[in-house]
């Protein structure tokens, strides 16, 4: 294994130590938990569609009530992730993550035992609040300690934890949400587990070594995490370096300086039409495919592709980012991704030429989506990744809550199947256009490494 060993008074720049070794048993840990709370986003997020039928139920909810539980839930989502991002970067990484994880998953328990319907609106939206901020930091939390060679793979293989979690609180819900109380096992459960987590936040996961460097604290909390990663490091006497910048002022108007406002629009714009598209697929899908013809149950199980395509689409492409242009294949996944959605409004007669669209839409969509996090997690400077990751989400959550409604606006106008899918296909196609122009920009947000942490270290 390759070591890394500097002289006294060296400077050690933290990422290069990270780079230099093998990924330790310590690293996949982290990667570990992070995909752990990203697969609990999920679940909480996505489980409250499958329960819509058996609280509407309860509460006799009229159709149009029950869409602003769906409504409170993803406004909550887009506030958080605006919210924690910056919070993350003044307050640190872990600490910010923990607060995420304790809020959603206590409002979560606390809907389980919610007497009325407005009361269950409020506390889906706080739940949400906690939720938008969970995502974004775990993705932080990983990002900061994954070796440059394989940052890609491994930042989606934990992104895909919400896809994930979003199919597994299908089958919870399906398990467990029987009987007409049955949906608030669910919310105790999805309440319950988070807040499971929470002592291996508190005494396993470590602050990120370049916050406490950008602060210029904790000196002996980077040697101590450091040592786990490379045992045979030499640190005495050693100053810490990182890669930082933009490491004063406000960490959001940080995002639109010079050398990061380009990129910092374009990845905005691209998570906005990348999640509009994908929640107006999600939402909408069987709904329109049925109208055009596909019976209902035919209809249900081909939308199910759609999480399916993700996952895989994910992965492949976090593998092809790592060896490729990273923005050419978001491009060019994204392309496909365009191109199947309109290949969805002519095919929609035959099953299997359908699912094979719909899988290539979710590949291509739902793949691109988690790839715009991992870029956001390295497209910013250390000082300010946290709000540069949690704002491309935000922003991209905004577009989710828009597609989720757009469907209705299209049925209404009584559109035909190839007109709908032709006019989705657009926004996507905007995005690709955005991760071209991310291509031509790549190295625009370039690192500068400041020595922030001086203090000599001793075993």
């Amino acid at each position: 294994m390759n070591q890394v060993t500097v002289e006294q008074d060296k400077l050690i720049d933290v990422q290069a130590v990270i780079d230099a070794n093998r990924l330790s048993t310590f690293q996949i840990f982290l990667a570990v938990v992070c995909f752990i709370v990203a697969v609990l986003d999920g679940i909480d997020v996505g489980v409250i569609g499958s329960l819509a039928p058996s609280i509407r139920m309860e509460w006799m909810v009229p159709p149009d009530r029950l869409s602003h539980l769906f409504g409170a839930g993803l406004v909550g989502l887009a506030l958080g992730a605006l919210v924690f991002g910056p919070l993350a970067d003044r307050f640190g990484r872990r600490s910010t993550l923990v607060i995420a994880v304790t809020g959603f998953g206590g409002a979560t328990l606390a809907c389980g035992f919610a007497n009325t319907f407005g009361m269950l609106v409020a506390l889906r939206f706080v739940a949400g609040l906690f939720l938008g901020g969970a995502l974004p930091n775990a993705i932080t939390v990983a990002s900061e300690y994954v070796p440059s060679r394989i940052r890609f793979t491994m930042l989606t293989i934990v992104s895909c934890g919400f896809s994930i979690g979003g199919a597994l609180g299908g089958v919870i819900a399906a398990q467990l949400a029987t009987g007409p109380e049955g949906w608030r096992h669910v919310l105790i459960l999805g309440g319950a587990l988070p807040l499971l987590l929470l002592p291996i936040l508190l005494l396993a996961v470590p602050e990120s070594v370049r916050f406490l460097i950008i602060k210029n604290r904790g000196h002996a909390r980077i040697a101590k995490t450091l040592r786990r990663i490379a045992p045979g490091a030499d640190l005495n006497g050693a100053t810490f370096v990182a890669p930082s910048g933009h490491e004063k002022g406000s960490p959001l108007a940080a995002l639109f300086a010079f050398d990061l406002r380009r990129g910092t629009v374009l990845i905005w714009v691209s998570q906005f039409m990348g999640l509009l598209v994908y929640y107006f697929m999600s939402s909408w899908l069987p709904t329109v495919i049925h109208s055009g013809g596909v019976n209902i149950r035919t209809s249900v199980l081909l939308t199910a592709m759609i999480p399916m395509g993700t996952t895989v689409g994910a992965i492949a492409l976090g593998i092809l980012m790592d060896r490729l242009n990273a923005y050419r294949v978001l491009f060019v996944s994204l392309l496909l991704g365009t191109f199947c959605i309109v290949l969805i409004g002519q095919v929609y007669t035959h099953t299997i030429s359908l699912g094979c669209a719909i899988f290539g839409a979710g590949f291509g969509i739902g793949g691109t989506i988690i790839g715009l996090n991992v870029i956001a997690a390295s497209f910013y400077p250390a000082a300010i990744r946290g709000t540069g990751v949690s704002w491309s989400l935000g922003i991209g959550r905004v577009g989710s809550i828009i597609g989720s409604m757009v469907g209705g606006v299209l049925i209404v106008l009584q559109l035909n199947l190839q007109e709908i899918f032709t006019l989705i296909a657009v926004p996507a196609l905007t995005a690709a256009l955005c991760m071209a122009g991310m291509a031509r920009l790549a190295g625009a947000a370039g690192h500068k490494s400041v020595v922030l942490s001086r203090q000599p270290v001793q075993h």
